[in-house]
């Protein structure tokens, strides 16, 4: 099994980068969404 990549969150006063992200398909259904450094995981069930 692979890795997992680490997602660290942006530090006070640190800017957020609103022209990026990542979309990581976890698994079926499941999806980790990255935008301006706050994490989303979706999981329908």
């Amino acid at each position: 099994m692979k890795k997992a990549k680490e997602l660290t969150m942006p530090t006070k006063g640190e800017k957020f980068n609103l022209e990026s992200g990542e979309i990581l398909l976890v698994g079926t259904a499941t999806v980790l969404l990255r935008y301006t450094g706050f994490p989303i995981l979706t999981d329908p069930k």
